[in-house]
């Protein structure tokens, strides 16, 4: 399974590479996990299951993975990387004693990849590059050397059917019919090798990086991914006679299409578009604001009659008097909740003791290569989130994670003045846990 993994994406510096190094990589972790799965059961599937339940995060980082992961059958190269930027919950735990240099490998691969594809570099990220890179190269050969003899691999079935029929092929081509079936049914040994030209130049990414700029100015996805749309073309058209010019038709009028249709959208570009199909209208978000939910009201609960209705959930227990004490701390621009009495949440007066309920919140950013960014909150599809931890002690972990479980507003002011629209979203933090398989939960579960 890891060395499917490693194949596309431990090159992560051209689209060709980003296909190629993990496919090797984690084709070796695949047939260890057949042989795992003689072992303990059924661990194939179970890591494939866990692909599966992994939750999306922002719009395209990760995506949500459909397919059976160990069958690596019709990927793509962006299909590779989401499965390497997850494969460490996942296969962790599953190797036993070699558990700690899979670990390492794993996250060497991530920290190589994800450097080699920043769009701004600087002195000190390329020399942090070129130490992971190093890192890389050691955790590769302890794959090769100390996990994969302990392991007896052989073909993927797939593999194993592939060669079959190329053998049948190629006997039914020289005219032989004698065909060994033992030898036919049984898969050949799958052994991972270090000798190709992709794991070769890993060590020169950090110097082309400075010869040449940053990955993303000459990568061939752009190209490679344009093919997929002439294939589109291509299955339109009657595949014999003269198809190279039905594509080209099929192409032309498409651009037409797109260039009417921009026409369009110029003339009246007050439009409102909406991304999602939901009833919760949201217009195009204004790039000067921080973030933006719609103004619809058509959706509310009475807070009160809410919080009786739901007295035995524990999730909205005091939901009121934290509600409270989260707006009069927004409302005074205090900044600690702690010494919030019963007096100074008395002065917080929301307009109906009303609720509104939205679907989407948009949040405008700007990333580390100075470019304007938009991402999506929704508390069904994407609703898990990662926020900067507000203590700056160097032990606490960085981060804080959470999941979204509504986003509203309500119309709120302190007493004698005049009401506001407060925005905010009601979330359940996530705590650190150590010690923890993703493996090991699932089957617990």
């Amino acid at each position: 399974m890891i060395a499917t993994l490693l194949g596309p994406a431990a090159a992560p510096l051209s689209f060709e590479s980003a296909l190629q190094i993990p496919t090797s990589t984690p084709l070796s972790m695949f047939c260890i996990g057949d042989n795992l799965e003689l072992l303990y059961g059924e661990t194939v599937s179970r890591v494939d299951a866990t692909f599966r339940r992994i939750p999306t995060f922002g719009r395209d980082t990760i995506r949500k993975i459909n397919k059976n992961v160990s069958l690596m059958q019709n990927l793509a190269a962006r299909d590779y990387e989401d499965f390497l930027q997850v494969s460490l919950p996942v296969f962790e735990g599953l190797f036993g004693t070699h558990n700690k240099n899979v670990q390492h490998l794993l996250f060497d691969l991530n920290a190589v990849h994800s450097f080699a594809k920043l769009r701004l570099h600087s002195d000190p990220t390329l020399d942090v590059l070129d130490r992971h890179t190093s890192q890389l190269g050691k955790s590769l050969r302890v794959f090769k050397n100390h996990v994969c003899p302990a392991f007896s691999t052989k073909e993927l079935a797939k593999e194993a059917g592939a060669r079959q029929r190329r053998q049948a092929k190629d006997q039914q081509k020289r005219g032989s019919t004698l065909r060994s079936k033992k030898a036919a049914q049984t898969p050949n040994k799958k052994v991972f090798s270090l000798s190709t030209y992709k794991i070769h130049a890993l060590g020169s990414y950090a110097r082309f990086i400075r010869m040449f700029g940053t990955t993303d100015s000459y990568s061939t996805q752009v190209g490679e991914l344009e093919h997929r749309r002439i294939k589109r073309f291509y299955s339109r058209t009657n595949k014999v006679f003269r198809y190279v010019r039905q594509v080209t038709g099929h192409e032309r009028r498409v651009r037409i299409i797109q260039s009417i249709k921009q026409r369009l959208e110029d003339r009246n570009s007050t439009a409102p578009r909406v991304p999602f199909q939901h009833k919760d209208p949201l217009l195009v978000t204004d790039p000067r604001t921080h973030y933006h939910i719609s103004m619809d009201r058509s959706l509310f609960y009475n807070i009160s009659r809410w919080t009786e209705e739901h007295e035995h959930d524990l999730s909205v227990k005091h939901f009121l008097r934290k509600l409270k004490i989260h707006l009069f701390c927004r409302l005074t621009t205090q900044n600690d909740s702690g010494d919030i009495s019963l007096e100074d949440r008395s002065q917080v007066i929301i307009d109906s003791n009303r609720m509104y309920l939205h679907k989407v919140l948009r949040i405008n950013y700007t990333s580390y290569d100075l470019r304007r960014c938009q991402d999506s909150i929704n508390a069904r599809t994407h609703s898990d989130i990662m926020v900067l931890s507000p203590d700056s002690d160097d032990d606490e972990h960085p981060y804080l994670y959470a999941r979204v479980i509504g986003i509203y507003h309500v119309n709120a002011s302190l007493q004698d003045e005049p009401l506001k629209q407060m925005d905010f979203l009601w979330v359940r933090w996530y705590a650190m846990e150590d010690n923890q398989s993703c493996l090991e939960d699932q089957a617990s579960s």
